[in-house]
């Protein structure tokens, strides 16, 4: 298969894969009463620390007013509450409460034997060489968030 063939087939994958993962993930937490979009704005506030809803909208591909719904629907299951943001009097900075912190250790917890079983036979270095191409796909594909996004991986 031709280089560009092989291109093309990763980016063919890459949203099939996600489209496969939220659905897996939706099947594990439906449970609990939480869809994917809120698991990723609980992860993406554990791993930036507190945030504008703008700013999460602007890392991810929803618009800022569903963000703002699932910040407030957050919110009002006390997961995530809103502080005073001292550079923008206008835009409250969101951030994880301890009950939002205790909810994401038990989200981890149990998708941790999932995780195991979908990389089963796959080994490190394959492992790695994804991580490293879609992490320079993203940071090409949005070069502002380059950072934000380098910064998120590297937690992982």
């Amino acid at each position: 298969m031709k280089d560009i063939e092989k291109q093309r087939r990763i980016l063919a994958l890459v949203p099939l894969t996600y489209f496969r993962l939220q659905a897996a993930g939706d099947r594990v937490h439906n449970a609990r009463g939480l869809s994917t979009g809120m698991r990723g704005l609980l992860i993406s506030l554990d791993e930036l620390g507190p945030t504008t809803a703008v700013r999460l909208a602007d890392l991810r591909p929803v618009s800022r007013q569903a963000m703002h719904k699932l910040a407030r629907q957050l919110i009002e299951r006390g997961l995530v509450s809103q502080i005073e943001n001292e550079e923008d009097k206008r835009a409250p900075l969101l951030c994880l409460t301890a009950k939002g912190k205790a909810e994401l250790e038990r989200l981890r917890a149990t998708e941790a034997p999932r995780i195991r079983d979908l990389f089963r036979g796959l080994d490190a270095d394959d492992v790695e060489a994804s991580v490293r191409v879609l992490d320079a796909l993203s940071a090409r594909l949005s070069p502002t968030e380059a950072g934000d996004r380098a910064r998120l991986s590297r937690k992982r």
